[in-house]
C-alpha cells in the first residue's frame, strides 16, 4: 500500500503485521515546536498486548513502515494467492521468513502462510517447531488484518483462511 498514512480517531493501523486502533491525538511540543501525536493501541488484545500503547509524532511516520490496512480489492488479490497452487520452487529458509515477516507487508506474510501451510499438510513429521511458530506468528498477523478489513471476529477470519488453503 503506498500513499500517505490517513490518521483519524478510532482509525486502524498496522505496525509490525498487527493492527493497532488509533484511541488519541494530541498536540505536544517537541524540541520546542508543536507537533501533533498520535496515540494508539493494539486492536484486538489477548494477554501479550493488553497493557500497550504506543505513540508516534505524526511527522515521524513516513520514516516507519506504519501503514493503512488494505483495501477489500487488495485483500482478495491475497486470498486469490493462498488459493493459487504453488509450483515447486525452493523451500523457504526461516530466518529468511522471519527477516520478510518483519517488512509489514500483507501479501508477503500470505505467501509465507501458504509456503508453512501447504509444507506442514504436505509432512507434518518434518515441520519444525521453529517453523510452526513462524507459522502461528504469520497466520495471527494475516487473520488480524483480515478481520478489520471484513469486519469480522478472528475466528471467522481464521476459518475463512483456512477454507481459501483448503485446510
Amino acid at each position: 500500500m503506498s500513499g500517505k498514512i490517513r490518521i483519524r480517531m478510532g482509525g486502524k493501523i498496522i505496525e509490525g503485521g498487527r493492527v493497532f486502533r488509533i484511541y488519541k491525538t494530541e498536540k505536544k511540543k517537541i524540541e520546542g515546536k508543536p507537533e501533533r501525536v498520535i496515540f494508539y493501541r493494539p486492536y484486538f488484545k489477548d494477554e501479550s498486548v493488553r497493557t500497550i500503547t504506543c505513540s508516534i509524532p505524526e511527522s515521524n511516520l513516513n520514516e516507519t513502515s506504519i501503514r493503512n490496512p488494505v483495501s477489500t480489492k487488495e485483500l482478495k488479490e491475497v486470498l486469490y494467492m493462498l488459493a493459487k497452487k504453488m509450483r515447486g520452487g525452493r523451500p523457504l529458509d526461516i530466518n529468511r521468513a522471519k527477516v520478510e515477516l518483519t517488512l509489514n507487508d500483507l501479501m508477503v506474510t500470505a505467501k509465507i502462510v501458504r509456503r508453512y501451510w501447504r509444507e506442514k499438510q504436505k509432512s507434518p513429521e518434518n515441520f519444525t517447531k521453529t517453523k510452526d511458530r513462524v507459522l502461528e506468528q504469520a497466520m495471527r498477523r494475516l487473520c488480524e488484518e483480515f478481520a478489520v478489513v471484513q469486519k469480522t471476529s478472528l475466528v471467522s477470519a481464521e476459518k475463512s483462511i483456512l477454507r481459501v488453503l483448503g485446510g
